[in-house]
C-alpha cells in the first residue's frame, strides 16, 4: 500500500467517525424520542413528524453550499463548523418545551450534521480513492450506522434512567470534545495524487451546466426522490410502530439497532460488489429488497413477530438500508463523472430532501387517519420500486470520462 492510499484510508476513518459522532445519535434516535415527547406534551405523531422533517429539510438545504464549498476550499473547515453547531443544538433542545423551538433546534441540528457528515464525507472519500471509490463512500457512511447501531439502544436506556432533556446534553457534548477534533486533525483532500485540489482542470467529466441538462442527471434526482420518501417515512415510524405492536421502547430501540448493527458489512459488501459489478445493478437489486423488508415488517406484526422473520427483516433491511445514498453517489461519479462532482451531489441533496422531508409527515398523517402504519409503510415500498426501476434506467453520458482542459487542447 502507498503512503498516499495509507493517508486516504487514515481521513477514510477519519470521516467514518465523525459520522458515528454526528450523524449517528442525530438521524438515528429521532424517532426514539417520539414518544416521550408525545407522552409529557400530547403531541400528535403529525406534529411531532415535524422534528424529523426540520432535521431532513436543514440538512439537504444546506448540501449544495456543501458542495460547492468542498469543491473550493478545505473540506475539515465546513465540517468543523457543522459539527459544533450540531452539538450546541442538542445542549438548547434539552432546555425547550414547545415544538415550535424544538424544531427549530432539530433544523440547526439538520444543518450542522449536512456540513459534517454524510455529504462531505462522501465528497472527500470519492476525491481520495478512484478503484475502490464505492467501498471507500460505503466507510464512511458505515460511521452513521455503527452510531445507528450502538446509540438507540443506549438512548431507550438513558431516557428510561434519566428523561429525554439529559439524554439530549449526553448526545450534543462528545460533538464538541470528539468529533470537532478528529475533523480538525484528520480530515484533509488529497495533497498528493488524484487530487481535487491541485488537478481540478484534469479532472474528467462534465461540466456543472452540461450535467443539469443531462438526463441521466435527472434519471439519479428522480430515484433519489422515490429513495428518500420511502426510506424517510419508514425509518422514522419504524420505532413507534414496533412498541404499538406491542414491544416495550427499550426493545423496540434494540431490534432498530440490530438494522443498523447489520448494515455496517453492508455497507462494505454493497460497496464492493458496485466496485466489482458497478453501482447500478447492485444499486437496484438492493431497492427491490429494500421494498420487500418494508412489506415483511407489516408481515411481522400479524404474525406476532417470530424470531424468523424477525431474521429476516433485519438482515434484508439492515444490508440495504443506505444504499440509495452511497451507491447512487458511487453511481453519480460513474455516469456523470468528477468534474463538479462535488456540486452536483449538493444539488441532488437539495432535491431529495423534499422527499426526505415530506416522508416522516406523509407517514404520520396516515397513521393519525388510518390508526395504522399499513398504508403508509405500503406505499413506502411502492415508492422504493419506483425508485429501482429508475436507477436501472441510469447510463454513462457522453463524455464523462472526458477531462475539458484536456479536450479543449488536444489536436483535432
Amino acid at each position: 500500500m502507498t503512503d498516499y492510499n495509507r493517508r486516504g484510508w487514515l481521513v477514510v476513518g477519519g470521516v467514518a467517525a465523525t459520522n458515528f459522532i454526528v450523524m449517528g445519535p442525530s438521524i438515528g434516535t429521532i424517532g426514539i424520542f417520539f414518544t416521550p415527547l408525545i407522552k409529557q406534551f400530547g403531541w400528535s405523531r403529525e406534529q411531532v413528524s415535524w422534528i424529523a422533517t426540520a432535521f431532513l429539510i436543514a440538512m439537504g438545504l444546506v448540501n449544495p453550499l456543501v458542495g460547492w464549498l468542498l469543491d473550493r476550499i478545505a473540506a475539515r473547515i465546513p465540517m468543523a463548523i457543522g459539527a459544533a453547531m450540531a452539538g450546541a443544538a442538542f445542549v438548547a433542545a434539552s432546555r425547550i418545551s414547545s415544538l415550535g423551538a424544538l424544531v427549530v433546534c432539530y433544523a440547526v441540528i439538520g444543518i450542522g450534521v449536512g456540513a459534517s457528515t454524510i455529504t462531505p464525507g462522501m465528497i472527500v472519500a470519492a476525491n481520495w480513492f478512484s478503484d475502490r471509490r464505492a467501498l471507500a463512500i460505503g466507510i464512511t457512511i458505515a460511521g452513521a450506522g455503527l452510531g445507528g447501531c450502538v446509540l438507540p439502544p443506549l438512548v431507550a436506556h438513558l431516557i428510561a434512567a434519566h428523561g429525554w432533556r439529559a439524554t439530549m446534553i449526553c448526545i450534543g457534548v462528545p460533538m464538541f470534545a470528539l468529533a470537532l477534533p478528529i475533523v480538525l486533525l484528520v480530515v484533509r483532500k488529497p495533497g498528493r495524487g488524484p487530487s481535487a485540489e491541485e488537478h481540478a482542470g484534469a479532472l474528467s467529466g462534465l461540466e456543472l451546466g452540461a450535467a443539469l441538462r443531462s438526463a441521466p442527471f435527472w434519471l439519479l434526482v428522480g430515484m433519489q426522490l422515490g429513495f428518500t420518501v420511502a426510506f424517510a417515512g419508514a425509518y422514522f415510524h419504524m420505532v413507534p410502530f414496533l412498541i404499538g405492536a406491542g414491544y416495550s421502547p427499550q426493545s423496540a430501540a434494540l431490534l432498530f439497532g440490530a438494522t443498523a448493527a447489520v448494515s455496517l458489512p453492508g455497507y462494505l459488501l454493497l460497496g464492493s460488489l458496485a466496485d466489482r459489478y458497478g453501482a447500478k445493478p447492485v444499486l437496484a437489486v438492493s431497492l427491490i429488497v429494500q421494498a420487500a423488508s418494508m412489506l415483511l415488517l407489516l408481515t411481522l406484526a400479524g404474525h406476532r413477530f417470530t424470531a424468523l422473520l424477525i431474521v429476516i427483516f433485519v438482515v434484508s433491511y439492515g444490508l440495504t438500508i443506505g444504499s440509495g445514498t452511497a451507491l447512487g453517489t458511487a453511481l453519480l461519479a460513474e455516469s456523470l463523472g468528477l468534474r463538479s462532482f462535488g456540486s452536483l451531489a449538493g444539488i441532488i441533496g437539495l432535491i431529495a430532501t423534499v422527499g426526505s422531508g415530506s416522508g416522516p409527515i406523509v407517514a404520520g398523517r396516515i397513521y393519525d387517519t388510518t390508526a395504522s402504519y399499513s398504508a403508509a409503510f405500503e406505499l413506502c415500498a411502492a415508492l422504493m420500486l419506483a425508485a429501482a426501476l429508475l436507477a436501472s434506467l441510469v447510463y454513462p453520458a457522453e463524455r464523462r470520462d472526458v477531462a475539458p482542459a484536456v479536450a479543449v487542447h488536444s489536436p483535432h
